[in-house]
């Protein structure tokens, strides 16, 4: 027999808002930031991550901003390209 989970309803808790959007769009042409990744923590996913959040931002926002991301020794760096 499962066990039934109960989860507790909360209000007033905001959404937290998409760091990785709100760096880029303040970015100009050429600029990046890094990421640090510590272990164990897998870096790949983290791109992906940040790839998939600017790729939902820019949609929703009709962003015209194009980024670039690589693995990098102990992180991830994003470059704002066009």
């Amino acid at each position: 027999m499962k066990k039934k989970i109960n989860f507790e309803i909360e209000k007033g808790i905001d959404l937290p808002s998409n760091i990785y959007a709100n760096t880029i769009k303040k970015m100009d042409v050429g600029d990046s930031f890094f990421v640090p990744i510590q272990k164990p923590r897998n870096p790949k996913h983290i791109r992906i991550v940040i790839q998939t959040e600017w790729g939902r931002f820019k949609k929703k926002t009709n962003s015209e901003i194009k980024i670039s991301t690589r693995l990098v020794d102990d992180g991830i760096r994003v470059w704002r390209v066009e």
